[in-house]
């Protein structure tokens, strides 16, 4: 079954959320031979953050949003020749006949009914065309990410946003298995790729990202004590935090 999907505040997810190294949409499609003006269906495109490095590079693509809030930002962010939108989920999606070269998804592949995902991307895709997933980690091993990760321990008992990264090739290596088991028969094995990159918060903006993280009906005192003591760190730290990030991309070519 799916995972139920978040009610996210699409103007936060715009204003906060990190966005994705120009070279990984680069290697994308150095790798696969996209070509504009083709067009590219992005699975779960939210407010464009993983959009806006396809569009960079040329690309058109047409977005799947379930969100109203966040499709209409990412409509009103790009000209209307090289993006559009269906307001509707990947299980409930028409594409009426029409195949794609590339097939993508930032941060959102998950939402989706993992029993529907494969297969349906395996139908959409034009022979030889290849499905890219690709997400934003942190690894924790700078000072910062170290002493957060405490006060969700302290504060939550776990770190429920850094489970994935704490073993973090482990991670990856779960992930690559879990994709090889469920694509069996019509995707090649994936290849994976790290672009390091960094993004610089102060403590108003990190907050804001942290919130992203959390949707429009939760809120507790745990979540308000962990924004607190976030907030006195960076101010300890000097007020700004240049903050690591690696955006991991899987590519699986469709056999």
């Amino acid at each position: 079954m799916p995972t139920p999907l978040p009610n996210y505040n699409g103007a936060n997810y715009e204003k906060y959320r990190a966005r994705y190294p120009k070279e990984l949409a680069q290697k994308l499609f150095s790798l696969t031979g996209y070509q504009p003006p083709e067009t590219i269906l992005e699975l779960g495109c939210g407010t464009g953050k993983g959009t806006e490095i396809l569009i960079q590079e040329g690309a058109r693509v047409h977005g799947i949003e379930p969100n109203k809030s966040m499709g209409e930002i990412a409509e009103a962010k790009f000209a209307k020749d090289c993006f559009s939108w269906s307001p509707c989920s990947f299980e409930d999606y028409q594409a009426t006949g029409q195949t794609f070269p590339l097939i993508t998804s930032a941060h959102a592949f998950h939402w989706i009914d993992q029993d529907i995902a494969f297969g349906k991307c395996y139908e959409l895709l034009k022979p030889n065309g290849a499905l890219a997933i690709y997400r934003n980690n942190r690894k924790y091993d700078d000072e910062f990410s170290r002493r957060e990760h405490e006060i969700q321990v302290r504060v939550n008992g776990c770190d429920p946003h850094g489970i994935w990264n704490e073993n973090y090739y482990e991670a990856m290596a779960e992930c690559v298995t879990e994709f090889i088991r469920r694509s069996a028969g019509r995707f090649h094995r994936p290849q994976v790729y790290e672009f390091d990159h960094s993004i610089s918060y102060t403590a108003e903006q990190y907050l804001g990202l942290l919130n992203t993280f959390w949707d429009d009906s939760n809120n507790s005192s745990q979540r308000s004590r962990v924004l607190e003591e976030t907030a006195k760190l960076i101010d300890l730290m000097g007020g700004v935090i240049e903050y690591p990030y690696t955006a991991v991309l899987y590519v699986l070519f469709r056999r």
